[in-house]
This record gives C-alpha cells, sequence and structure tokens, in this order.
C-alpha cells in the first residue's frame, strides 16, 4: 500500500477538513478586509471633499458598507464550498479562483450600487471596488490554500509513518510467529522424539548390563560390592550409564524444553509463571501474587502468535531474574507479582533479598534483548535495587484485554 492511500472513509474525512480550512482561512482574511475596508471607508474617505462617493453619506455609511461586504464574503465562501478549489490543480484551479473572486466581488459592488454609495464617475469608481474585491478574495483564498497544502503534508507525513509502523509491526509479528513455531517445535521434538530415544537408550543399556550378568553371574554382586574386575567394572558402568540417561531425559530434555517453551503459556502467562516457580529450589522461599483485576480478565479462542509472544517474553523476563537472582545475588527469597498499573498493560516485578546491584549504571546482560524486544512492542524493562534490599526487575508490556487470560487458581 502506498504511504499516501488512504481508507475511503478516512479520505473522505481529510477532504471535508481540508475544505474547512479553506473556508475557516479564507473566510478570516475576508472578514478582517471587509471591516477594515467599510471602516476606512466610511470614517476617512468621507473626509475628503474632492472624493467621489456620495458626501451626503454621513456617518451612518458603516453598517451598510459592512453589510455589502459581508455580502460578498458570503457568496465567496458560498463559491469556494461548491467549486472547491482545494481539490484543483491547473486550469482547473485558475478558473476556480477566478469565478469564486469574480462572484464575490459583483455581489459587493452590485450591493454597494443597491445603497447608492456612488454618485459622479460610477463605472471608474466601481470598477476599482471590483478589482480590489477580486484581488483580496484570491489572496484570501491563496492564503487558505497554503495552509491547506501545510495540513495535507502534514497528514501524509503522518500517514507515512503510521504504515512505516505498521510495516515494522507486520515484520516483527512475522519473525515473533516464526520463532514461536522454531520453538514450539523444538520444544516438542526434545519432549517427545529426543525422550524417546533417551528411554530406549536407556533401556539398552540396562539389557547390556543384563546380558552381561546373565554371562558373568557374579558381576552384578562384584559391581554391588566394588570389586575391580573386568565384568564388574562393565556392569557398573552400564548401570550408571542407564541412571545418567534417565536424569539426563528427566531434567535436562525436561528443562530444555521447558525454556524454549514453557508449559502453560498456550493458557496465560500467570500459569505458565505458576508453572516456573515450581522449579525452584525448595529452600528458596518464594512469593507469588496476582492482582485482583488480572484474575477477572478473560481471554476468547485460540491464543495467536501475539498473545503467545508477548506472555514468552514475560516469562523469559521472570526466568532470567530468577537465573541472576540465585546465581549472582545468592538470594534465599523471591516475591513475584503480577499487577495491572493501567489498562492494557500487564507488570511483572521480581524481588530478591540478595546484596542489591553495584553503584553506578546497571548492566542488564542477559535482559538486555528484552529490554529492546519489549521496547519495540511499547512497553519498558527496569533493573533497579528494589526493597527487598535486593535487585528488582521490573517488565511491563502492553496487553490488549484479549491477550489476557484469566488466571483463577
Amino acid at each position: 500500500m502506498s504511504d499516501r492511500t488512504e481508507p475511503p472513509a478516512a479520505s473522505a474525512l481529510s477532504l471535508r477538513r481540508e475544505r474547512f480550512i479553506l473556508l475557516l482561512t479564507s473566510g478570516a482574511v475576508m472578514s478582517l478586509y471587509a471591516m477594515g475596508a467599510a471602516v476606512q471607508t466610511a470614517t476617512i474617505y468621507r473626509m475628503s471633499e474632492d472624493f467621489d462617493y456620495q458626501a451626503d453619506a454621513g456617518a451612518n455609511t458603516l453598517v451598510p458598507r459592512l453589510v455589502a461586504n459581508a455580502a460578498c464574503v458570503v457568496a465567496a465562501l458560498l463559491l469556494a464550498a461548491l467549486f472547491a478549489p482545494e481539490r484543483r490543480r491547473g486550469a482547473g484551479l485558475v478558473a476556480a479562483f477566478a469565478v469564486i473572486a469574480i462572484g464575490g466581488a459583483a455581489v459587493r459592488a452590485a450591493a454597494q450600487l443597491l445603497f447608492g454609495f456612488y454618485s459622479n464617475d460610477t463605472l471608474r469608481l466601481l470598477s476599482i471596488d471590483f478589482g480590489a474585491g477580486v484581488v483580496v478574495i484570491a489572496l484570501s483564498l491563496t492564503l487558505g490554500l497554503i495552509f491547506v497544502t501545510s495540513a495535507r503534508r502534514l497528514r501524509y507525513q503522518e500517514l507515512a509513518n503510521m504504515n512505516q509502523r505498521l510495516r515494522a509491526a507486520a515484520a516483527l509479528s512475522a519473525l515473533q510467529s516464526e520463532e514461536l513455531r522454531v520453538r514450539r517445535q523444538l520444544a516438542e521434538g526434545l519432549h517427545g522424539t529426543l525422550q524417546n530415544r533417551l528411554v530406549l537408550l536407556a533401556a539398552r543399556v540396562g539389557d547390556l548390563a543384563g546380558t552381561l550378568v546373565e554371562v558373568h553371574p557374579g558381576a552384578e554382586g562384584d559391581a554391588a560390592h566394588g570389586v575391580h574386575d573386568p565384568a564388574a567394572d562393565a556392569v557398573r558402568e552400564l548401570r550408571q550409564l542407564a541412571d545418567e540417561l534417565d536424569r539426563m531425559r528427566e531434567v535436562d530434555v525436561r528443562e530444555l524444553s521447558q525454556m524454549l517453551y514453557p508449559a502453560g503459556v498456550q493458557v496465560g502467562a500467570v500459569q505458565a509463571a505458576r508453572i516456573m516457580l515450581r522449579r525452584v529450589p525448595p529452600e528458596i522461599a518464594v512469593k507469588f501474587t496476582v492482582a485482583e483485576e488480572l484474575r477477572s480478565l478473560h481471554g476468547v479462542g485460540e491464543a495467536d502468535a501475539d498473545r503467545v509472544g508477548r506472555r514468552l517474553l514475560l516469562l523469559r523476563v521472570l526466568e532470567e531474574a530468577i537465573s541472576n537472582a540465585l546465581r549472582h545475588g545468592h538470594a534465599s527469597a523471591l516475591e513475584v507479582a503480577f499487577a495491572r498499573p493501567k489498562p492494557g498493560v500487564v507488570e511483572l516485578t521480581i524481588d530478591d533479598d540478595g546484596p542489591g546491584l553495584p553503584d553506578g549504571e546497571p548492566t542488564l546482560n542477559g535482559l538486555g534483548l528484552l529490554a529492546d524486544r519489549i521496547r519495540a512492542l511499547g512497553g519498558e524493562l527496569t533493573l533497579a535495587n528494589g526493597p527487598a534490599g535486593g535487585a528488582r526487575v521490573r517488565a511491563a508490556v502492553p496487553m490488549p484485554r484479549q491477550v489476557m487470560l484469566a488466571d483463577r487458581g
């Protein structure tokens, strides 16, 4: 779509706005001239005995002159509304200007004739007033068109900026969808194919250990009692290898799968965070709170990439903050809270009781990339010392109402 292509409704609204700007600007200029000219003619020109206006018009000529000039302004504005010079170009614009200026000036001249303002050399004075009216109306329209052109350029620039933001958002959404697809595919592969292969490998290793015991009946007992002989050592190593494969399947693969695509993220960020916190070592005290207004929000339908992507950002912040608190902050307690500081925004705060951050500007490290992505969505991520004495990580992510699913746990 072109940067200057507007939807039909927006285009119609813009045309009405341009017409309003033209009429308002031109009308204001013509009205000021009309009042000034009327006052000048009624109070100054009549003082000259040589001037060809009627000397007996007296001081009461101001109101009729205002009426004549007002009729000129109204006629010019009606013609401008009818011929719409703001929508014309080239010869069409010149023709519209001519019709509007001549028509308005003619109405003024006719009104002045009707009020009897001319006596001597009527044709010369009438032509002067008519020409002045044409010039003033044309200048007023020109000024109005200048304002219209400025407003149009500003609107086109805003439209170009909006289209650029939409293209950037679409590209970001496409990348986010692809990332989520890859993450889910990898997580499913780890959880399914790799785990199944590890189960089979562990079973085969166990079978090999059993076969070796059958060939060397005493190897099992020797291995259990720490006797060192080739058969006992082989049985012991095979048993250890089978146990290691089981631990890898149960712990490492599951944790890697959870990191790629956290359990519960399809349901909601709060539920997924609750599942994630279960992996925190039991000796670490965890306090988890959810604002009441988040509990009452409902989601409708299957979660799309945008919903899941925003939740995933919050969960990755939670995971990185917990990792930093335990590895670098040596924390013994965590406080995790979901809040809604304002409509359409979900805020995640993680506090720990560690020693806090060193003096100076805090380094985001692993949180840096997440901060960039959150800012791209219009949110923010901050790292500072918290009220518990340790570090505080706060992430505020824009979440439209339909993105936030209720957590009734």
